[in-house]
Protein backbone atom coordinates (compact mmCIF):
# COMPACT_ATOMS: atom_id res chain seq x y z
CA UNK A 1 0.00 0.00 0.00
CA UNK A 2 2.70 2.46 0.68
CA UNK A 3 4.34 2.86 -2.67
CA UNK A 4 0.25 2.50 -4.20
CA UNK A 5 0.22 5.78 -1.68
CA UNK A 6 3.21 7.36 -3.04
CA UNK A 7 2.36 6.45 -7.46
CA UNK A 8 -0.80 7.87 -6.64
CA UNK A 9 0.01 11.18 -5.17
CA UNK A 10 2.50 11.81 -8.12
CA UNK A 11 0.52 10.92 -10.61
CA UNK A 12 -2.33 13.50 -8.98
CA UNK A 13 -0.03 15.93 -8.95
CA UNK A 14 1.68 15.50 -12.54
CA UNK A 15 -2.12 15.51 -13.75
CA UNK A 16 -2.51 19.08 -11.59
CA UNK A 17 0.72 20.57 -13.35
CA UNK A 18 -0.25 19.22 -16.98
CA UNK A 19 -3.87 20.81 -16.36
CA UNK A 20 -2.29 24.39 -15.70
CA UNK A 21 0.44 24.39 -18.22
CA UNK A 22 -2.52 23.21 -21.02
CA UNK A 23 -5.86 24.12 -21.01
CA UNK A 24 -6.87 20.69 -23.90
CA UNK A 25 -9.74 23.33 -24.87
CA UNK A 26 -11.78 22.81 -21.91
CA UNK A 27 -14.05 25.44 -20.88
CA UNK A 28 -12.65 27.48 -17.78
CA UNK A 29 -14.47 26.15 -14.92
CA UNK A 30 -12.76 22.71 -15.91
CA UNK A 31 -9.14 24.53 -16.48
CA UNK A 32 -9.52 25.36 -12.89
CA UNK A 33 -11.26 22.86 -11.28
CA UNK A 34 -9.75 19.11 -12.72
CA UNK A 35 -5.89 21.18 -11.33
CA UNK A 36 -7.47 22.03 -8.39
CA UNK A 37 -9.36 18.79 -7.47
CA UNK A 38 -6.12 16.85 -8.53
CA UNK A 39 -3.99 18.35 -6.05
CA UNK A 40 -6.57 18.51 -2.96
CA UNK A 41 -6.73 14.85 -3.75
CA UNK A 42 -3.30 14.34 -3.65
CA UNK A 43 -3.00 16.32 -0.41
CA UNK A 44 -5.99 14.42 1.23
CA UNK A 45 -3.46 10.93 0.30
CA UNK A 46 -0.28 13.03 1.49
CA UNK A 47 -2.15 13.13 4.65
CA UNK A 48 -2.97 9.66 5.45
CA UNK A 49 0.52 8.63 4.59
CA UNK A 50 3.53 8.52 1.83
CA UNK A 51 5.51 5.24 2.28
CA UNK A 52 2.94 3.95 4.62
CA UNK A 53 0.32 5.02 6.26
CA UNK A 54 2.01 8.18 9.04
CA UNK A 55 0.62 6.95 13.16
CA UNK A 56 -0.13 10.47 14.08
CA UNK A 57 0.89 9.14 17.74
CA UNK A 58 4.54 8.81 16.99
CA UNK A 59 6.45 12.34 16.36
CA UNK A 60 8.59 11.57 13.50
CA UNK A 61 5.47 10.45 11.47
CA UNK A 62 3.58 14.06 12.67
CA UNK A 63 6.01 15.92 11.69
CA UNK A 64 6.92 14.62 8.12
CA UNK A 65 2.92 14.70 7.41
CA UNK A 66 2.85 18.73 8.79
CA UNK A 67 6.28 19.03 6.31
CA UNK A 68 4.42 17.47 3.22
CA UNK A 69 1.43 19.12 3.48
CA UNK A 70 3.17 22.24 3.76
CA UNK A 71 5.69 21.75 0.69
CA UNK A 72 2.99 20.64 -1.14
CA UNK A 73 0.22 22.74 -1.09
CA UNK A 74 1.45 25.83 -1.88
CA UNK A 75 3.05 24.48 -5.89
CA UNK A 76 1.49 21.42 -7.13
CA UNK A 77 3.82 18.83 -8.60
CA UNK A 78 6.73 21.15 -7.80
CA UNK A 79 6.40 21.34 -3.62
CA UNK A 80 5.70 17.51 -3.96
CA UNK A 81 9.07 16.91 -5.49
CA UNK A 82 10.92 19.36 -3.03
CA UNK A 83 9.12 16.91 -0.27
CA UNK A 84 9.98 13.90 -1.87
CA UNK A 85 13.84 15.06 -2.64
CA UNK A 86 14.10 16.50 1.43
CA UNK A 87 12.55 12.60 2.42
CA UNK A 88 14.95 11.11 0.26
CA UNK A 89 17.89 13.15 1.72
CA UNK A 90 16.97 12.36 5.19
CA UNK A 91 16.65 8.39 4.46
CA UNK A 92 19.95 8.35 3.31
CA UNK A 93 21.83 10.55 6.23
CA UNK A 94 24.68 8.82 7.88
CA UNK A 95 23.03 7.27 10.85
CA UNK A 96 22.93 9.40 14.22
CA UNK A 97 22.61 12.67 11.99
CA UNK A 98 19.27 14.79 11.17
CA UNK A 99 19.04 17.40 14.14
CA UNK A 100 16.99 19.62 12.35
CA UNK A 101 14.73 17.44 11.86
CA UNK A 102 14.24 16.21 15.18
CA UNK A 103 14.45 19.46 16.50
CA UNK A 104 11.11 19.65 14.05
CA UNK A 105 9.89 16.75 15.51
CA UNK A 106 10.44 18.28 19.08
CA UNK A 107 8.61 21.40 18.54
CA UNK A 108 5.60 19.89 16.63
CA UNK A 109 4.51 16.83 19.64
CA UNK A 110 5.10 18.93 22.06
CA UNK A 111 3.20 18.20 25.00
CA UNK A 112 2.82 19.90 28.01
CA UNK A 113 1.55 17.36 30.25
CA UNK A 114 4.26 14.70 29.29
CA UNK A 115 6.55 17.86 30.21
CA UNK A 116 5.10 18.07 33.32
CA UNK A 117 5.50 14.36 34.14
CA UNK A 118 9.42 14.65 33.30
CA UNK A 119 11.50 14.22 36.95
CA UNK A 120 12.45 17.22 38.26
CA UNK A 121 16.05 17.79 39.63
CA UNK A 122 16.08 17.73 43.16
CA UNK A 123 17.88 20.19 45.56
CA UNK A 124 20.84 17.54 46.28
CA UNK A 125 21.35 17.27 42.49
CA UNK A 126 22.05 21.07 42.42
CA UNK A 127 24.17 21.05 45.35
CA UNK A 128 26.40 18.53 43.99
CA UNK A 129 26.66 20.30 40.26
CA UNK A 130 27.45 23.93 42.37
CA UNK A 131 30.19 22.45 44.59
CA UNK A 132 31.93 19.89 42.31
CA UNK A 133 35.52 20.83 41.97
CA UNK A 134 36.52 21.22 38.72
CA UNK A 135 40.86 21.61 39.42
CA UNK A 136 41.14 18.24 38.91
CA UNK A 137 39.76 18.45 35.43
CA UNK A 138 41.34 21.77 34.61
CA UNK A 139 44.90 19.46 35.26
CA UNK A 140 44.10 16.83 33.03
CA UNK A 141 43.14 19.35 30.17
CA UNK A 142 47.06 20.69 30.70
CA UNK A 143 48.11 17.03 30.34
CA UNK A 144 48.98 15.05 27.22
CA UNK A 145 46.82 11.64 28.15
CA UNK A 146 43.83 11.85 25.31
CA UNK A 147 41.50 9.24 27.17
CA UNK A 148 41.30 11.26 30.43
CA UNK A 149 41.12 14.50 28.54
CA UNK A 150 37.90 12.95 27.02
CA UNK A 151 36.22 11.91 29.80
CA UNK A 152 37.48 15.48 31.59
CA UNK A 153 35.26 17.13 28.35
CA UNK A 154 32.31 14.77 29.18
CA UNK A 155 32.24 15.34 32.75
CA UNK A 156 32.57 19.51 32.27
CA UNK A 157 29.83 19.15 29.74
CA UNK A 158 27.34 18.07 32.48
CA UNK A 159 28.09 21.21 34.84
CA UNK A 160 26.20 24.14 33.60
CA UNK A 161 28.73 26.56 35.47
CA UNK A 162 31.01 29.05 34.35
CA UNK A 163 34.46 27.30 35.51
CA UNK A 164 33.29 24.34 33.08
CA UNK A 165 32.58 26.25 30.25
CA UNK A 166 35.84 28.68 30.38
CA UNK A 167 37.72 25.39 30.14
CA UNK A 168 35.71 23.70 27.26
CA UNK A 169 36.73 27.17 25.52
CA UNK A 170 40.32 26.67 26.25
CA UNK A 171 40.14 23.12 25.24
CA UNK A 172 39.00 24.49 21.97
CA UNK A 173 42.54 25.45 20.85
CA UNK A 174 43.94 22.10 22.49
CA UNK A 175 46.81 20.59 19.84
CA UNK A 176 45.20 17.27 19.52
CA UNK A 177 42.01 17.81 16.97
CA UNK A 178 40.04 15.02 18.42
CA UNK A 179 40.02 16.77 21.50
CA UNK A 180 38.99 19.89 19.81
CA UNK A 181 35.97 18.20 18.65
CA UNK A 182 35.18 16.85 21.70
CA UNK A 183 35.12 20.22 23.59
CA UNK A 184 32.93 21.63 20.23
CA UNK A 185 30.58 19.22 20.65
CA UNK A 186 29.87 19.57 24.46
CA UNK A 187 29.70 23.20 24.59
CA UNK A 188 26.96 22.62 21.49
CA UNK A 189 25.29 19.85 23.70
CA UNK A 190 25.10 22.61 26.65
CA UNK A 191 23.72 25.45 24.71
CA UNK A 192 20.97 23.00 23.31
CA UNK A 193 20.09 22.08 26.15
CA UNK A 194 19.51 25.68 27.43
CA UNK A 195 17.79 26.10 24.21
CA UNK A 196 15.21 23.40 24.35
CA UNK A 197 14.83 24.39 28.11
CA UNK A 198 13.64 27.89 27.01
CA UNK A 199 11.57 26.99 24.16
CA UNK A 200 9.81 24.47 26.39
CA UNK A 201 8.98 27.19 29.11
CA UNK A 202 8.12 29.56 26.54
CA UNK A 203 5.47 27.49 25.23
CA UNK A 204 4.18 26.98 28.82
CA UNK A 205 4.25 30.69 28.83
CA UNK A 206 2.22 30.70 26.05
CA UNK A 207 0.00 28.40 27.40
CA UNK A 208 -0.83 29.61 30.87
CA UNK A 209 0.09 33.03 30.72
CA UNK A 210 -1.61 33.81 34.52
CA UNK A 211 0.97 30.91 35.99
CA UNK A 212 3.57 33.24 37.20
CA UNK A 213 6.03 30.93 38.43
CA UNK A 214 6.88 29.87 34.66
CA UNK A 215 7.41 33.40 34.06
CA UNK A 216 9.98 33.08 36.50
CA UNK A 217 11.70 30.17 35.66
CA UNK A 218 12.11 31.20 32.24
CA UNK A 219 13.76 34.57 33.76
CA UNK A 220 15.86 32.76 35.98
CA UNK A 221 17.24 30.29 33.59
CA UNK A 222 17.89 32.62 30.82
CA UNK A 223 20.32 34.45 33.70
CA UNK A 224 21.74 30.92 33.94
CA UNK A 225 22.63 30.97 30.46
CA UNK A 226 24.07 34.42 30.21
CA UNK A 227 25.95 34.04 33.52
CA UNK A 228 27.81 30.98 32.54
CA UNK A 229 29.10 32.56 29.49
CA UNK A 230 27.53 30.48 26.91
CA UNK A 231 26.15 32.86 24.94
CA UNK A 232 28.04 35.46 22.48
CA UNK A 233 27.74 39.09 23.77
CA UNK A 234 25.14 39.77 20.44
CA UNK A 235 23.06 37.41 21.33
CA UNK A 236 22.68 38.20 25.33
CA UNK A 237 20.24 41.10 25.00
CA UNK A 238 17.73 39.06 22.74
CA UNK A 239 17.42 36.40 25.36
CA UNK A 240 17.43 38.90 28.09
CA UNK A 241 14.31 40.83 26.17
CA UNK A 242 12.65 37.58 25.99
CA UNK A 243 13.43 37.22 29.80
CA UNK A 244 12.01 40.73 30.31
CA UNK A 245 8.72 40.47 28.23
CA UNK A 246 8.10 37.25 30.86
CA UNK A 247 8.24 38.87 33.66
CA UNK A 248 6.23 42.03 32.08
CA UNK A 249 3.73 39.44 31.48
CA UNK A 250 3.43 38.33 35.10
CA UNK A 251 3.02 41.37 36.17
CA UNK A 252 0.12 42.54 33.56
CA UNK A 253 -1.91 39.49 36.18
CA UNK A 254 -1.35 41.49 38.78
CA UNK A 255 1.09 39.06 40.01
CA UNK A 256 3.18 40.51 43.30
CA UNK A 257 5.68 37.92 43.74
CA UNK A 258 8.70 39.44 45.27
CA UNK A 259 11.28 37.62 42.70
CA UNK A 260 10.02 39.31 39.55
CA UNK A 261 11.87 42.70 40.85
CA UNK A 262 15.73 41.29 41.24
CA UNK A 263 14.68 39.41 38.29
CA UNK A 264 14.08 42.22 36.06
CA UNK A 265 17.09 44.22 37.61
CA UNK A 266 19.61 41.72 36.85
CA UNK A 267 17.89 41.25 33.26
CA UNK A 268 18.15 44.85 32.61
CA UNK A 269 21.83 45.13 33.69
CA UNK A 270 22.14 41.90 30.74
CA UNK A 271 20.38 44.63 28.79
CA UNK A 272 23.02 47.72 29.89
CA UNK A 273 20.25 49.26 30.77
CA UNK A 274 21.33 50.46 34.50
CA UNK A 275 19.37 53.29 35.58
CA UNK A 276 16.22 51.09 35.57
CA UNK A 277 18.13 47.81 36.63
CA UNK A 278 19.62 49.82 39.86
CA UNK A 279 15.93 51.14 40.19
CA UNK A 280 14.29 47.51 40.29
CA UNK A 281 17.10 46.21 42.54
CA UNK A 282 16.46 49.42 44.91
CA UNK A 283 12.87 48.65 45.04
CA UNK A 284 13.43 44.86 45.34
CA UNK A 285 16.33 45.53 48.72
CA UNK A 286 14.08 48.10 49.78
CA UNK A 287 10.93 45.36 50.43
CA UNK A 288 13.56 42.33 51.07
CA UNK A 289 16.47 43.63 52.54
CA UNK A 290 17.97 40.12 53.40
CA UNK A 291 18.52 39.39 49.52
CA UNK A 292 22.54 39.22 49.34
CA UNK A 293 22.36 38.07 45.92
CA UNK A 294 20.27 41.90 45.04
CA UNK A 295 22.51 43.68 47.20
CA UNK A 296 25.82 42.21 45.38
CA UNK A 297 23.81 42.98 42.06
CA UNK A 298 22.34 46.69 43.40
CA UNK A 299 26.46 47.47 44.37
CA UNK A 300 27.82 46.69 41.08
CA UNK A 301 24.92 48.08 39.19
CA UNK A 302 25.55 51.05 40.90
CA UNK A 303 29.23 51.47 40.80
CA UNK A 304 28.95 50.65 37.24
CA UNK A 305 26.73 53.50 36.61
CA UNK A 306 29.10 56.13 39.03
CA UNK A 307 26.61 56.31 41.78
CA UNK A 308 29.36 55.09 44.09
CA UNK A 309 27.55 56.67 47.37
CA UNK A 310 24.78 54.47 46.40
CA UNK A 311 26.81 51.28 46.08
CA UNK A 312 28.76 52.22 49.59
CA UNK A 313 25.69 52.46 51.34
CA UNK A 314 24.40 48.91 49.79
CA UNK A 315 27.57 47.15 50.75
CA UNK A 316 27.98 48.76 53.99
CA UNK A 317 24.47 47.78 55.39
CA UNK A 318 25.12 44.18 53.45
CA UNK A 319 27.81 43.40 55.61
CA UNK A 320 26.11 44.27 58.53
CA UNK A 321 23.99 41.65 57.49
CA UNK A 322 26.08 39.01 56.21
CA UNK A 323 29.39 40.03 58.27
CA UNK A 324 32.76 37.89 56.04
CA UNK A 325 30.88 37.31 53.25
CA UNK A 326 34.11 37.91 50.51
CA UNK A 327 31.51 39.28 47.38
CA UNK A 328 30.91 42.30 49.86
CA UNK A 329 34.91 42.39 51.19
CA UNK A 330 36.24 42.25 47.82
CA UNK A 331 33.39 45.04 47.14
CA UNK A 332 34.61 47.04 49.60
CA UNK A 333 37.96 47.15 48.80
CA UNK A 334 36.99 48.49 45.66
CA UNK A 335 34.63 50.80 46.90
CA UNK A 336 37.53 52.33 49.06
CA UNK A 337 34.99 51.18 52.09
CA UNK A 338 36.76 47.87 53.67
CA UNK A 339 36.30 47.91 56.86
CA UNK A 340 38.53 46.02 59.67
CA UNK A 341 36.95 42.78 61.10
CA UNK A 342 37.36 42.61 65.15
CA UNK A 343 39.59 40.42 66.17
Amino acid sequence: MGNLLAVFEAVLEVEALVFLLHDFDVGPFWRVFLPLAAHLVALALLAVGFLGRWDFARPRDRAWAVTGLCMSLPLPMLGFLGFVGLYALYASRPRGTGDLLRDFEDYIAYDPAAAAALPRPVDSDRFILDEVDVAPLRDILAGTDVALKRGAILSLSWLPRREAVSLLKTALVDENREIRYYAGNALSDMEREFNDRIFRLVREVERAPTRVEHHIKLAGLILDYADIGLLDRGMVRYFADIGLKALDKATLVGSSDGRLLALSGRLYRLCGQLEQAEQALKRHLDANPGDLEAAVALAETAYERGNVALARQVVEEACARFPGEPRLADLSEVLGGAREEPA
